[in-house]
């Protein structure tokens, strides 16, 4: 009896000891995630505007209830999670914070390449990593104008806006800017967009505010539109870049749209063509099997003006509405030169 009683006391101790550290486990991970949503430190007060002391979460389930249609935007570049602070200060207008916790700052950056207008914002702080010229895409990792901010940093895109922008808001926003900014890296621009030419004679240059990152076909539909569906393969695991050229004799009336994709794969790459030229040009009657290495381009005259494209490993180019075929042979040959 007694035995049995020891072997009882020493179950019940071993199953407890089982739960604490099954419950500090999962302590560990509330607090893990808690730290992570506290990244970044607001001030709970900035000039006469105070916020709640917590912020509402959304995340993949609950995106589409908070925004209505640009949800697909966000899943896009790999989203996260966003946080959402709302400060008031009385019956005055109130300012909002969107913290967007993405993937990677390649996600975060894209966000912030679909629109490069706005007063460019120096928030101060590290040094900045550089690997792709300023020729290629502005400089910028902060954007205002008309009470809206909004930041490249690191992982994290922000939005801060003011509702009715005056003196005392303005100041309000560019102060939670600087807490937003605090002590965050500035890591390089996607290397995606290295490959890609600047110019390609002394005529045509890169716009480089038309050029952006993108990994969804909506998103690309959103900088230049090819179709209602995703003919081109794309994906969450799939890196784009899109820009467009324009010459002194054509400015503002005339640009040459230049995408380039890097699959995971060169076979993903040819499946990507193959469905592309199916779909977007099926009266042509290409046949991109034909040929089975992994390298080969062709031009094509359309109602727009020249086509090309070009395949390269598991990197696909594509150029559009181009005056002259010989434009489309520089930029994919260029652009495969810089790969």
């Amino acid at each position: 009896m007694q035995a049995k009683i020891v072997i009882m006391k020493l179950s019940f101790k071993i199953a407890l000891s089982i739960l604490i550290i099954l419950s500090l486990s999962i302590l560990t991970k509330g607090n893990s995630t808690n730290m992570e949503h506290n990244q970044i430190e607001l001030p709970l007060k900035v000039g006469m505007w105070e916020r709640p002391g917590i912020p509402k979460v959304i995340d993949k389930t609950n995106i589409f209830d908070y925004m209505n249609g640009a949800g697909e935007l966000y899943l896009g570049y790999r989203f996260k999670r966003l946080e959402v602070y709302e400060y008031s200060a009385g019956d005055t207008n109130d300012i909002l914070v969107e913290l967007y916790y993405m993937e990677t700052s390649d996600d975060a950056f894209g966000l912030l390449s679909l629109d490069w207008e706005g007063e460019p914002v120096s928030l101060s702080g590290p040094a900045e990593t550089k690997k792709i010229p300023d020729d290629v895409v502005p400089s910028s990792r902060a954007l205002y104008g008309q009470g809206l901010m909004r930041i490249w940093a690191d992982k994290i895109y922000a939005r801060i806006l003011a509702v009715l922008e005056t003196p005392e808001s303005r100041d309000a926003v560019f102060a939670l800017s600087r807490a937003v900014w605090k002590d965050k890296k500035k890591p390089a621009r996607p290397d995606i967009l290295l490959p890609l030419p600047v110019n390609l004679d002394n005529n045509w240059r890169i716009q480089k505010k038309r050029t952006a990152f993108f990994r969804s076909y909506l998103v690309l539909n959103s900088l230049y539109y090819l179709s209602h569906q995703n003919i081109l393969n794309l994906g969450l695991k799939v890196e784009g870049a899109t820009t467009s050229y324009e010459s002194e004799q054509h400015a503002g009336t005339k640009r040459i749209r230049l995408i380039y994709i890097k699959y995971e794969t060169a076979e993903e790459a040819r499946k990507g063509l193959s469905l592309f030229l199916e779909s977007y040009i099926p009266e042509k009657k290409i046949n991109s099997e034909a040929d089975d290495s992994d390298s080969f381009r062709n031009t094509i005259k359309l109602e727009d003006g020249w086509m090309g494209y070009g395949l390269n490993g598991s990197s696909l180019t594509l150029v559009f509405e181009s005056p002259e075929k010989e434009l489309v042979d520089i930029l994919l040959t260029q652009t495969i030169s810089n790969k």
